[in-house]
């Protein structure tokens, strides 16, 4: 999951590769949703020792709320990345997606039942495909190029 967060992440900053002016709390944003997703890769990989077995349940369990408190990092960074650049929140069904997904992370990070983490895999990875198929094949044929338009140039 974090690894398709992380190819969904560069598809978005590669997007931003000519916008036309960089503010110290636009940077500043785009590097947070970095950090936020490599705090995710932090604490979801354990520390190897090789004369000792990792046991990833109780690994999982003991960085469930600081991995899934990465990911609303996250989330909320990609937000702020749209009211930094564009001076507004995405349109509805990607804010839809955003709010769905930081409303299953904070869940996640406060109940222990094993059922709700093991489905969330799934849900997570299915919303996030499709999130990634659907909504950016969408903008890519819609409004986006105006939006594009508003913040970028091209050379």
């Amino acid at each position: 999951m974090v690894l398709l967060i992380c190819v969904q992440s560069w598809w978005a900053i590669y997007g931003l590769r000519n916008v036309r002016e960089w503010t110290f709390l636009s940077f500043a944003v785009e590097l947070l949703q970095v950090i936020a997703i490599y705090m995710q890769a932090a604490f979801v990989l354990p520390a190897l020792a090789c004369d000792q077995p990792v046991d990833l349940h109780a690994h999982y369990y003991h960085h469930v709320r600081w991995c899934f408190g990465s990911l609303v990092l996250t989330l909320v960074a990609s937000l702020a990345t749209d009211l930094v650049l564009g001076g507004h929140l995405p349109a509805s069904a990607n804010l839809a997606f955003h709010v769905v997904m930081i409303m299953s992370a904070v869940i996640a990070a406060v109940t222990r039942r094993e059922w709700y983490h093991r489905a969330n895999v799934f849900a997570a990875g299915a919303a996030m495909t499709a999130y990634i198929v659907f909504l950016f094949m969408r903008l890519q044929q819609s409004g986006a190029a105006e939006w594009h338009e508003k913040i970028c140039w091209s050379p």
